[in-house]
């Protein structure tokens, strides 16, 4: 992913996507297209969760490969970078965490940790020549995906573009941040309510405890999914 490529889906998702707070103070909230956006925010913030985190990062499990295809598509879709970038920065995360060189250490201040870090964020030649060149065919799809998915709700109305785009990635974008800010707050700790919310993620001591496990805690949707799509789970 190049430098300006980067920055200007970082500026989106930290400037651009919180318009859909003047809107609804203006045109008042839509019932129907905010149940579909709780939906689909479960189901993509999934594809981050899943995709992107456990098969992805740590190799948890070993779906097929259509499935595989099919939860990375969830994960690009949430607009937080190419499936290689995010794999780095949270190896980068699990090597240095809470030390310096953590990306997003909430030692550098709360909101660095839940989303300044996004746009501040610098990445070394090392750091990239350390990721090789995983992923590379997803990472040639990313922005087909992200820009396909974000515009199509404009095919049936501007505010279904506000709900389900800019609302949606606003909601899953933080919903990931805030195990970054929270769950490192003083001391890695779980949560059982950021469990429920982030697709079992809030369980996050457990993972930085056991990274490779499947299944993150009790209350972990993430897992369901997983048994759900009959994925093949190689750590426990």
């Amino acid at each position: 992913m190049g430098s300006l490529a980067r920055k200007i889906n970082a500026y989106f998702l930290y400037l651009a996507i919180p318009l859909w707070v003047p809107y609804m103070v203006m045109y008042g909230v839509n019932v129907q297209l905010l149940v579909i956006t709780l939906i689909l925010y479960q189901l993509t913030g999934c594809g981050i969760s899943v995709g992107y985190h456990r098969m992805l990062t740590h190799r948890a499990i070993d779906p097929h490969p259509t499935v595989k295809y099919f939860l990375t598509v969830l994960g690009m879709i949430c607009m937080q970078g190419p499936p290689s970038h995010w794999v780095r920065i949270h190896k980068l995360h699990h090597g240095r965490a809470d030390k310096a060189g953590d990306p997003h250490s909430p030692k550098d201040g709360f909101w660095h940790a839940q989303c300044g870090w996004v746009v501040k964020l610098k990445q070394s030649k090392n750091d990239t020549k350390k990721s090789g060149k995983i992923l590379t065919v997803y990472d040639r799809q990313y922005y087909w995906w992200a820009l396909g998915a974000g515009l199509a709700p404009l095919l049936w109305s501007v505010e279904a573009f506000v709900y389900l785009t800019l609302l949606r990635v606003f909601l899953v974008a933080h919903s990931t941040w805030i195990v970054n800010s929270w769950c490192h707050l003083g001391r890695i700790k779980n949560s059982t309510l950021l469990a429920i919310i982030c697709c079992g993620e809030g369980y996050h001591k457990n993972h930085h405890d056991k990274p490779r496990a499947a299944r993150l805690g009790r209350i972990d949707l993430g897992y369901c999914l997983m048994r759900l799509l009959g994925c093949r789970t190689l750590y426990h």
